[in-house]
């Protein structure tokens, strides 16, 4: 019999802050190696096996995701990969540097690439519960949403396989990691002006967010 795996929201927000904390292992690990600390000091021996503990409890999250043929998104995923390009044209003690000062172009990137990594971060139960509505839509269409999630694609996306409360939720969601939709005749898109029906669902917290900022401005 075939093994049925199911996959939770709850598995991908743990799994992402599992990532994030390996990752900021490694890096302080790295970065003391290449200020002249030794592989056999006990700081340097902790982040190794801080790092080991957390690839123990990332394996079987990730062997699930292996087996389930699921797609997942990184909001502003072009924008994170345009900058880590940047960053990567100059020399690890220039970034080092950097840090260190806090000022210049250098810093600048890597500040702005930390802000969208860091609201990703704070974003993963939200990010979760998008990909499991999204790896509802047929193939197709779940393609198109991560399209208009990671780089702001001009998709229409099909969602009239969706109830009608699970489309409302996708836009809710959507909203909550800053990237607003309309609804309208089944299909969803950036633009209102390209969609056409009776009705337009969109998400409430967005015209609340304009008013802020309005006020804000003012």
């Amino acid at each position: 019999m075939e093994e049925m795996i199911s996959i939770t929201s709850q598995d991908l927000a743990e799994h992402a802050n599992l990532i994030r904390k390996r990752n900021e292992a490694e890096f302080r690990k790295d970065f003391l190696l290449r200020k002249g600390a030794k592989e056999g000091e006990e700081h340097i021996i902790a982040l190794s096996k801080q790092v080991e503990e957390i690839e123990a409890r990332l394996a079987p999250v990730e062997e699930k995701l292996k087996k389930v043929d699921i797609i997942t998104v990184v909001p502003n995923r072009a924008e994170i990969t345009a900058l880590t390009a940047e960053v990567g044209q100059h020399p690890k003690e220039k970034l080092d540097e950097a840090l260190k000062s806090k000022k210049g172009e250098v810093y600048e990137l890597l500040k702005k690439r930390a802000a969208y990594t860091k609201a990703n971060y704070e974003n993963r139960e939200q990010i979760a519960r998008l990909v499991i509505l999204i790896n509802s839509l047929a193939r197709k269409e779940a393609q198109n949403m991560k399209a208009i999630v990671e780089s702001n694609a001009s998709e229409v996306v099909d969602v009239s396989s969706l109830a009608e409360g699970q489309r409302q939720d996708l836009i809710n969601t959507l909203g909550r990691i800053g990237v607003y939709v309309y609804i309208s005749g089944g299909k969803l898109n950036l633009d209102k002006k390209k969609l056409s029906g009776p009705e337009m669902i969109s998400w409430a917290g967005e015209v609340q967010k304009k008013v802020h900022d309005v006020s804000r401005g003012g």
